[in-house]
């Protein structure tokens, strides 16, 4: 069974690096599907490039993502969920508005943290008095 996954860099990266460390005690991994063997000179050599390719392509992604991110935002337009947004919804053309059946939840939500009460007392109240978004 073949899965794909997408890992953090770090953990392709340190991949990588035991990939090699297994190669220095005689062990090699081998990929099937790509006909990879680490064991082999040839194998080293291509599991470098994908590895390599992987990582450009990867970079890639991330900056037109942040590059899309950074042109709604110039733009002003914005994409959140409310779903689980207390105090705001969307309406039809996906602007955000206030939620007047929440908005005293979130008024006084502010007023306890300005009177200098902790995130997890506050947390602990409304749950005590069953204050649910």
């Amino acid at each position: 069974m073949e899965t794909k996954r997408k890992e953090p860099e770090s953990q392709r990266i340190s991949w990588f690096l035991y990939s090699f460390e297994l190669k220095d005690l005689g062990i090699g991994i081998v990929f099937e599907n790509e006909n990879i063997n680490t064991l082999d000179a040839k194998g080293e050599v291509l599991l470098i490039i994908l590895s390599s390719l992987a990582q450009d392509e990867s970079r890639s992604i991330s900056e037109n993502c942040t590059w899309g991110i950074r042109r709604r935002f110039e733009t002003g337009k914005h994409k959140m969920s409310t779903k689980r947004f207390l105090g705001y919804d969307t309406d039809e053309t996906g602007k955000l508005v206030i939620n007047r059946t929440q908005e005293p939840i979130v008024v006084r939500l502010y007023q306890e943290f300005m009177d200098r009460k902790t995130t997890d007392y506050i947390k602990r109240i409304f749950e005590k008095e069953g204050v649910r978004n």
